[in-house]
């Protein structure tokens, strides 16, 4: 395979910004009045990941440490997650989503399927079809770039 363009190259980048705006443009989808994007990042990034420090959480979810402390102090004052020194070092303060937090991104999950669902019912079940296959290929080409 030739070396691909820039042109190309910036596919990679616009393509999935246009698809996601595609299929949230006429709201921003299911969600919870009292959560913004960044608590339901946090969230969904405690959910698959597991407990954090704040610092690693705080990275993995693009903020900087002392907005993220504002955002961990809501999600404890909600109960959604908890917070708690680390037992190797002290200074290290550690995050876990809590019983509370696992059961509200249940909803969100749940929320979210019903609002793709009726945004993807306009296309036809082969473009449904044709759309999977694609999303599909996408997942194991990331696999695979993510083990180099």
């Amino acid at each position: 395979m030739g070396t691909l363009s820039a042109s190309d190259l910036m596919l990679f980048i616009q393509i999935p910004h246009r698809f996601m705006h595609a299929l949230m443009h006429r709201s921003h989808g299911p969600s919870d009045p009292a959560l913004n994007r960044t608590d339901v990042r946090t969230l969904v990034t405690l959910e698959e990941a597991g407990p954090a420090s704040m610092n690693k959480l705080g990275r993995r979810v693009g903020m900087a440490k002392g907005s993220f402390t504002q955002v961990i102090d809501k999600l404890v004052r909600m109960e959604l997650v908890s917070r708690k020194e680390s037992p190797d070092d002290r200074r290290v303060i550690m995050v876990s989503i809590t019983g509370k937090g696992k059961e509200k991104k249940r909803q969100l999950d749940k929320a979210l399927v019903v609002y793709l669902q009726k945004r993807l019912e306009k296309l036809t079940d082969l473009e449904q079809e044709e759309l999977l296959g694609a999303l599909k290929t996408i997942e194991r080409i990331s696999k695979k770039l993510d083990r180099n």
